[in-house]
């Protein structure tokens, strides 16, 4: 029973760790999944963090990611977006998307 507590103690630590460096993550089975596995196989445990960051780079963030830009209408008129933020874009056909997205470079790189 200790060690639940401890793993779980050490899986909320890691969580807290991704939100200071801009990750917006919901607290789902799939994430602490990740972390379970990536405690489990980390050979130092003072590595897990890399691991499980590295492990969510290479991740479809859909499941797990969770809202951190404002809304549309207020991302136009706004110059700054407050962060760190950690961000997954996912290119698509459709053509308001390539221009909403241009403005969020454009904002990005203006400031």
């Amino acid at each position: 029973m200790q060690e639940s507590s401890r793993d779980s103690e050490s899986a909320a630590m890691v969580i807290e760790t991704l939100r200071r460096k801009g990750w917006y993550l919901e607290e789902t089975d799939d994430l602490k999944a990740i972390i379970v596995i990536q405690t489990a196989l980390a050979d130092d445990r003072s590595k897990v963090f890399e691991s499980v960051e590295s492990e969510l780079l290479n991740s479809d963030l859909k499941s797990i990611g969770a809202k951190s830009l404002p809304e549309p209408s207020l991302l136009r008129t706004t110059s700054y977006l407050h962060g760190p933020k950690v961000l997954q874009v996912q290119i698509t056909n459709t053509p308001p998307f390539f221009f909403s997205f241009l403005n969020l470079i454009n904002i990005h790189t203006i400031v």
